[in-house]
């Protein structure tokens, strides 16, 4: 009976410590989080139709008002989405075309894009006050050869809304970086 209950604690012990780890993210030499890829619902894109959609060797750089822009004091940031194959995608804050090393995607905050045929998703884990991540999921829609549109879904941290992206093409010495998840 003894030897029962110690088994059943042990159990117990390393279920809790499982649970508990899949809950937490880790971070990189950069700082950057890494999450577990079950914590997305995005399937890794198997659809080769995607580059029909967006340009793996271009940054797609978010698009403000110019009242958003000087509200906020974002004159000279620049936060773009860089696709890169098997579905993922790096998004990157505070670029600097100056500096090749700033397309490092291990800086990014990582991504997951997916192809079907009821559309172009993205999802994303967004940071919430008083800490941990929800999923953000939005809607890829391609306008013109060189802008993009994502309308993000309504969920527990955000309402729906609609971002407009334009491409920029890089350097061929900016793409040598891979993911790192």
């Amino acid at each position: 009976m003894e030897r029962n209950k110690s088994f059943r604690n042990t159990l117990i012990v390393i279920f809790t410590s499982a649970i508990l780890v899949s809950c937490f993210s880790t971070k990189n030499e950069y700082g950057s989080r890494r999450f577990n890829t079950s914590r997305f619902k995005l399937k890794p894109n198997t659809n080769p139709d995607y580059v029909n959609i967006i340009d793996t060797s271009a940054l797609y750089i978010q698009i403000h008002t110019k009242e958003f822009i000087k509200k906020y004091g974002l004159e000279n940031y620049i936060t773009g989405y860089k696709f890169y194959n098997k579905g993922r995608v790096g998004l990157f804050k505070g670029v600097n075309f100056s500096k090749p090393d700033t397309f490092n995607p291990k800086k990014a905050s990582m991504c997951f894009y997916n192809y079907t045929e009821d559309g172009f998703f993205i999802e994303s884990l967004t940071p919430v006050p008083g800490g941990g991540y929800a999923l953000s999921k939005g809607k890829i829609i391609k306008v013109g050869n060189d802008t993009l549109l994502i309308t993000r879904f309504k969920s527990a941290i955000s309402s729906s809304d609609t971002i407009y992206f334009k491409k920029k093409k890089l350097p061929v010495g900016f793409l040598r970086f891979k993911p790192d998840w």
